[in-house]
C-alpha cells in the first residue's frame, strides 16, 4: 500500500499516481495510455491558490486507473472538437466558444493546477518529442524540486530535441527512447517497478 492524497484526504492505495508531462494536443498520446481519460475533465473556472483544482467525472472512472497506475494529471477540458486546444493554453483554454461557453480558466489557474497535480504524484512520465515544450520544462523542474522521480522518454536520440535537452536528461532518474509514447510507456513500467523498490 502507498499513500495517495485524493480530494485533500490522505488515503492508502495500491496504485501509484503518475503525472504525464509533455506537449498537450487535441486527443493526444495520453489517451492511448489512459483510455478513459475523456471521462474526467478540469472545470473551466475557480482558482484559489493552494486549493485543489475542480474535476468533473463524466463517466464511472473515479479515479482513472490503468496499467497498474492512477492518472494524476494534467487534466483538460473535454471536447472532441478541439475547442479547448490552441496555442499556449494547456488544453484548458477556449479557442471556439461553440462547445465551451463562458471561456476557460486564466493562465494563472492552469499553472496552479499543474503544480497541484504534480505535488500529488509519485512519479512523472514525460514524452518529450517537441522542441517547444516550454511548459514541460517547467513541470520537470518543479517535479525535481519536489524530489519526484522523473522518467524522460524520447522518440529519437539523434535530433535537436535530444541534443538540446541534455540538462533534463541529467536531472531525470530514468531515460528511454522509443518510436511512440505507448512503446516508451511499456519501457517505463518495468523501470518504475524496479525504481520504487530501491
Amino acid at each position: 500500500m502507498i499513500e495517495v492524497r485524493r480530494n485533500g484526504q490522505l488515503i492508502e492505495s495500491d496504485f501509484p499516481v503518475v503525472y504525464l508531462a509533455g506537449k498537450i494536443g487535441h486527443t493526444d498520446w495520453r489517451h492511448e495510455i489512459f483510455t478513459d481519460l475523456r471521462t474526467v475533465e478540469a472545470w473551466p473556472y475557480g482558482d484559489v491558490p493552494g486549493e485543489r483544482p475542480k474535476l468533473d467525472y463524466l463517466g464511472s472512472a473515479k479515479p482513472l486507473i490503468e496499467n497498474g497506475m492512477e492518472y494524476g494529471g494534467p487534466f483538460f477540458m473535454s471536447c472532441d472538437h478541439g475547442c479547448a486546444h490552441g496555442r499556449s493554453n494547456h488544453g484548458l483554454g477556449v479557442v471556439d466558444h461553440g462547445c465551451i461557453p463562458g471561456g476557460g480558466p486564466p493562465p494563472r489557474a492552469v499553472a496552479n493546477w499543474c503544480r497541484w497535480w504534480l505535488a500529488q504524484s509519485h512519479v512523472v512520465f514525460c514524452w518529450l518529442n517537441a522542441p517547444d515544450a516550454y511548459g514541460t520544462v517547467f513541470e520537470l523542474g518543479f517535479a525535481r524540486a519536489l524530489s519526484t522521480p522523473i522518467y524522460l522518454a524520447y522518440q529519437r536520440d539523434d535530433d535537436d530535441v535530444w541534443r538540446d535537452t541534455w540538462l533534463l536528461r541529467e536531472m531525470a532518474d530514468g531515460v528511454g527512447v522509443g518510436p511512440t509514447p505507448t512503446h516508451a510507456w511499456q519501457m517505463f513500467k518495468p523501470w518504475w517497478s524496479t525504481f520504487r523498490r530501491t
